[in-house]
């Protein structure tokens, strides 16, 4: 996604003139992400599309959100918050999220598709939410959702 690149090169830019370490370790990581993706692709001759930078970013995310919840239990509460600052960053670079209600009803119209869905479906039910919702829904979003109306 050449336009969240660009974006990333002109925030490192910006924030080596400003002297922001911060927030040029958080821009040179994401890049480095990228550019590995781009290189394993071409290993395998195909190139990196816009769909995988998302995929990639959202990686990212839930590293963060998981990184900064196990410092919490740790109590370096510090580290946390460094992992919660990098997670905003990285979701201004991701699609926005649907409201709760337009994912409910993107829930509702899948199960009124699978009325006989059980437990044991959950995982397809998510899948279908998750393709309809394209890039703005979470997975585990979803998947509390599902979870809730299956119950």
């Amino acid at each position: 996604m050449e336009h969240i690149e660009a974006y990333l090169e002109e925030t490192l830019k910006i924030a080596l003139k400003e002297h922001d370490s911060h927030t040029a370790e958080i821009v040179r990581g994401l890049r480095s992400v990228i550019h590995n993706a781009r290189i394993e692709a071409r290993e395998r001759g195909g190139e990196i599309e816009d769909s995988d930078i998302i995929v990639l970013l959202k990686r990212e995310l839930k590293k963060r959100h998981e990184s900064a919840e196990m410092f919490e239990k740790g109590g370096a509460t510090e580290r946390a918050e460094k992992e919660k600052k990098e997670a905003v960053f990285i979701e201004t670079l991701l699609p926005p999220q649907l409201s709760q209600e337009a994912l409910e009803a993107i829930v509702q119209t899948v199960l009124q598709e699978h009325p006989d869905a059980t437990q044991k479906d959950m995982g397809m039910l998510i899948k279908a939410v998750l393709e309809k919702a394209e890039d703005g829904a979470d997975g585990k979003r979803v998947s509390e959702m599902v979870k809730n109306h299956l119950s």
